[in-house]
C-alpha cells in the first residue's frame, strides 16, 4: 500500500480544487456570454433591466462593465424621454469606452462598440471608430474562440460594416 505525505496530499488536493475552479469559471462564463448575448440582440426593456441588475450585484471585470455599457446602450434605444434617452446612452458609451481604453486589444469590446456604432442613431455623434475597429476585428478575427467567431458571423451577415466574406 503506497503511503502519500501530508504534503502531496495538500498539493494533489489543491490541485484538484484548481482545476475544478478553472473548469466551473470557464463553463459558466460560456453560459454568461450566451445569456449577454440573447438579451442584447433581442432582448426587452424587462429582460435588458433583469441582465443589468445581475451585473450589478456580481463582480466588476472588465467583461461585465462592458456588457453593462452595451446593455446601457441597447436600453438607450427603447427608452421614450429623450432626456433620459441621452442620459443612459452617455453612461453606457462611458462604461464601453473606459474598458476599451484599458483593454485596446480585446476584441469582443470593440465588436461591440462596432455592433453599437452601426445602430446608433446620428444625433449621438458615436460613429467614430467603426473602420478601426472593423479592421481590427478582421485582423485578428482567427485567433477569437469558437463562440466568439460565430457571434461575429451572425452579426456580419446583417451588418453593413463588417463584411461577412472577409472572416475567414
Amino acid at each position: 500500500m503506497y503511503h502519500i505525505s501530508n504534503f502531496y496530499f495538500k498539493l494533489i488536493l489543491r490541485i484538484a480544487i484548481i482545476v475544478f475552479c478553472v473548469f466551473s469559471i470557464s463553463s459558466c462564463f460560456a453560459i454568461e456570454r450566451a445569456s449577454f448575448y440573447n438579451v442584447f440582440s433581442q432582448g426587452t426593456m424587462p429582460e435588458i433591466d433583469v441582465k443589468l441588475t445581475e451585473y450589478i450585484n456580481s463582480d466588476t471585470s472588465s467583461q461585465i462593465n462592458a456588457y453593462r455599457g452595451a446593455l446601457l446602450l441597447k436600453k438607450s434605444g427603447l427608452i421614450k424621454i429623450p432626456t433620459k434617452k441621452i442620459q443612459t446612452a452617455r453612461l453606457g458609451i462611458a462604461l464601453l469606452e473606459r474598458e476599451i481604453q484599458l483593454h485596446p486589444q480585446n476584441i469582443e469590446f470593440r465588436f461591440l462598440r462596432l455592433v453599437i456604432q452601426e445602430q446608433t442613431p446620428d444625433i449621438l455623434k458615436y460613429k467614430a471608430n467603426l473602420v478601426q475597429d472593423n479592421e481590427i476585428i478582421l485582423k485578428y478575427f482567427n485567433s477569437l474562440d469558437e463562440e466568439l467567431k460565430l457571434i461575429i458571423k451572425d452579426y456580419a451577415i446583417k451588418s453593413k460594416v463588417l463584411n461577412s466574406a472577409k472572416l475567414n
